[in-house]
C-alpha cells in the first residue's frame, strides 16, 4: 500500500478516537513521531506477556486479540492496541495477530514520552479516551 505523507496521517488521526478532538497542531507532531509500517497476514504484532514498547493504530486490515488462546476481539481501521503497556510499562495483556495484511502506524516508548511532555493536553485527553473505553469495557461485563 502507498505511504500516506503527514497530511494524510493528520487527516487519519483525527478520525482515531483516541487523538481525535486535539488541534491539527498536535495532532502534525503525532504524525512526525509515528512510523508506518506493512504487515502480512498471520504475523503476531503484539505477544500476551511479552513487554510492549510500542502501541499501534490500524490503518487498514484486521487483527485478532486473544487473551490466554480466547478470542476477545476483532480490530479494524481506525482502532487502537499496545498503548497500556506503553502507560504503566507492563507486559501485554493479550496477543493481537494479523488477521489480513496490515497498515500500521506506529508509536515507540520514547515518541510517546515525547508526546507526553510536548503536547499540552495530550496526557489528560488520553486519560479520559482510556476511561471512557473502561466504562465501555464494563458496562459490557455488567449487561
Amino acid at each position: 500500500m502507498a505511504r500516506r505523507n503527514k497530511d494524510k496521517k493528520i487527516e487519519f488521526l483525527h478520525q482515531v478516537p483516541l487523538f481525535a478532538g486535539l488541534p491539527t497542531k498536535h495532532l502534525g507532531k503525532v504524525a512526525s513521531l509515528v512510523d508506518e509500517v506493512e504487515r502480512g497476514a498471520g504475523t503476531v504484532l503484539a505477544r500476551q506477556g511479552s513487554m510492549g514498547q510500542e502501541m499501534m493504530l490500524i490503518l487498514d486490515g484486521k487483527v485478532d486479540v486473544d487473551r490466554n488462546g480466547k478470542k476477545l476481539a476483532t480490530l479494524k481501521a481506525g482502532d487502537v492496541f499496545g498503548e497500556m503497556s506503553l502507560i504503566d510499562s507492563k507486559e501485554r495483556s493479550a496477543t493481537v495477530t494479523a488477521v489480513t495484511d496490515v497498515d500500521l502506524l506506529v508509536l515507540h516508548r520514547r515518541d510517546f514520552q515525547t508526546m507526553l511532555a510536548d503536547v499540552p493536553g495530550f496526557a489528560r485527553h488520553m486519560l479520559v479516551q482510556l476511561t471512557k473505553r473502561l466504562r465501555e469495557a464494563d458496562t459490557k461485563l455488567v449487561d
